[in-house]
């Protein structure tokens, strides 16, 4: 009964499996028909990556083939952000190759991209990459630290996924160092923000790293509640990888607690899910796990197949690892069953694969050794272009700072120059204002002085018709004229010198411009730009206003301004 029970089981699981691929190879030619028919670039670029996900742990070749046709419509589009993501894909299938040169080539190419075009989950997603590279050749500390940094990209985004990720990634390092309470720490952070974001199949594989925490802890009880969630979510969610994880290591704990037939069962599990999806290193690992348990029950002729199915496949498919475990299991058998011949003859064999392991170890320290090298080399380099940058930057700040200083020095000074030259300015014209002001009361003056000399004459003419003597009379009339032409001529020499001590340069100016102007035209144009009115000069000068008048038409004549619009006294004080 319990046969049958067993029986049922597998054959529901290989439907399950079986149903879950149908489905896989529906979505895969969905994703081919679409890649024929669309003419959209970026489409075409997304399918193709879509493409590569789907035949990623299938079809290294095709899944590769479709991750650079993706990643070169991508750079011919110009396409920058798919570009670095298909360089991300090729990065992972290098990865899961176990290709660490190529692996690291193209993360770091991915990670220059993504920081020239500030694709910063991108970033983070590079660094990943470049510490599992690290990781697998056991370099802890490089590793950690590229974690870290990932850490602190995905934090600064406030990208839960990627925290939580990174978080379980750090959480497998502390493993491995044996540190299980920091191990426990991070692996518990992790899966509190996946059920934050309810990611369940990431769940899934975290609790499978919780459990292996307890499991070395002595734990059992708690290692199995965390394997038989993870069993559990994953089977619901149909994620057959981890399903796979999950019952591989319930598996091992049943077998360790003595518990043959719950091992059996979900060794079976594990053995199933890795043949449907074609996995043939896994497919070993299961095939060894059973020869295990088989030889701790002492049933050798199970132990011995089970070893013979998984050296077999080792030897096809190139797993040295898996060959120096079954041939360890082969040996073992043949000396329980104390047949020294074969048992020897496997030993050899034996020694023949962990020689070649270690030789791919030595060959794996040296690749790391020398892409330590080719990393720090790189590292240098662009810690060296990065400080020509950043001088560059520098320079170009300190040339605009000091463009910037001189500009607001000569802003500075020109302000400086013009303000001094307006306050010179301002100076002058107080001044000439000034000067003009003494030169109108000079003029008023004089013109007072006139006034008291035109009443003096008419006095001396009214004296003279009042004279009984002619020779008295002529006297008072030589006396009359000799005062107001000495009147005339002291007025008019005072004032032209008064006035070409204030505006030296007006006569030459308007000369230069006008050489036709008679002396009697300057002094008019003099008495003008002192905005005197015609009334105001005939005093001072004893003409009479008409005369003024016809003499101010002559003057405009002169000045070519008769047909304008224009003041005289304006035009006059341009000069």
């Amino acid at each position: 009964m319990k046969n049958s029970t067993v029986s049922a089981f597998l054959v529901i699981i290989l439907l399950l499996a079986w149903d879950g691929k149908a489905q896989e190879m529906r979505k895969i030619d969905s994703l081919r028909n679409s890649l024929a028919r669309t003419t959209d670039p970026k489409v075409k670029v997304w399918t193709l990556l879509e493409l590569s996900h789907q035949y990623f742990l299938k079809d290294f070749s095709k899944s590769m083939e479709y991750a650079k046709k993706a990643s070169a419509h991508a750079m011919e589009s110009g396409f920058n952000l798919e570009y670095v993501q298909a360089m991300l894909q090729i990065t992972d299938l290098y990865l899961t190759n176990s290709d660490y040169s190529l692996a690291l080539e193209y993360a770091y190419k991915a990670k220059e991209m993504a920081e020239n075009i500030k694709a910063y989950k991108e970033e983070a997603s590079s660094l990943d990459a470049i510490g599992s590279v690290y990781e697998d050749f056991g370099d802890n500390d490089k590793s950690s630290e590229l974690y870290f940094q990932c850490l602190a990209v995905y934090e600064k985004l406030g990208d839960k996924w990627g925290i939580a990720h990174t978080k379980s990634r750090i959480g497998v390092l502390f493993y491995k160092d044996k540190n299980y309470s920091h191990a426990l720490l991070y692996f518990n952070q992790s899966l509190k923000m996946l059920r934050e974001i309810r990611d369940s199949v990431s769940i899934s594989g975290t609790m499978t790293s919780i459990a292996l925490v307890y499991i070395d802890l002595h734990d059992n009880d708690q290692a199995f509640r965390f394997l038989n969630e993870a069993y559990t979510i994953a089977k619901n969610v149909h994620d057959v990888r981890r399903e796979y994880l999950a019952s591989k290591n319930l598996g091992s704990l049943y077998m360790k607690l003595n518990l043959y037939n719950e091992a059996k069962q979900y060794f079976q599990t594990a053995l199933d899910i890795c043949t449907t999806l074609n996995n043939y290193l896994r497919v070993a690992r299961c095939q060894i796990n059973f020869s295990e348990l088989y030889l701790k029950i002492k049933d050798h002729a199970e132990s011995m197949r089970y070893a013979g199915l998984a050296l077999d496949g080792g030897l096809k498919f190139g797993f040295p690892d898996i060959n120096y475990e079954a041939s360890k299991l082969l040996q073992q058998n043949y000396i329980e069953l104390k047949d020294s011949s074969k048992a020897y003859q496997y030993a050899l064999i034996g020694d023949h694969w962990k020689d070649s392991l270690n030789a791919r170890e030595n060959k794996k320290t040296l690749t790391k050794l020398e892409l330590q090298y080719q990393y720090e080399k790189k590292d240098s380099a662009n810690k060296i272009r990065q400080q020509r940058k950043d001088f560059f930057i520098i320079l170009i700040l300190i040339i605009l700072g000091a463009g910037l200083i001189i500009t607001f020095l000569f802003w500075t000074r020109q302000k400086i120059k013009m303000k001094n030259s307006l306050l010179t300015k301002q100076a002058l014209e107080k001044e000439l204002d000034y000067k003009n002001k003494e030169l109108v009361l000079n003029v008023m003056s004089v013109m007072k002085k006139n006034e008291l000399m035109a009443d003096i004459c008419t006095k001396l003419l009214k004296m003279e018709k009042e004279a009984a003597n002619e020779e008295t009379k002529n006297m008072i009339r030589q006396i009359s004229s000799y005062l107001q032409k000495n009147q005339e001529e002291e007025i008019l020499k005072e004032f032209s010198l008064r006035f070409k001590d204030v505006h030296n340069d007006f006569y030459n100016k308007l000369l230069d411009k006008f050489p036709g102007l008679t002396p009697s035209d300057l002094r008019l144009c003099a008495f003008l730009r002192l905005n005197m009115s015609s009334k105001e000069i005939a005093e001072l000068t004893g003409q009479r206003i008409a005369t003024l008048e016809n003499a101010r038409y002559r003057l405009r004549q002169k000045l070519n301004i008769t047909n304008s619009d224009v003041n005289l006294v304006t035009f006059l004080s341009q000069f």
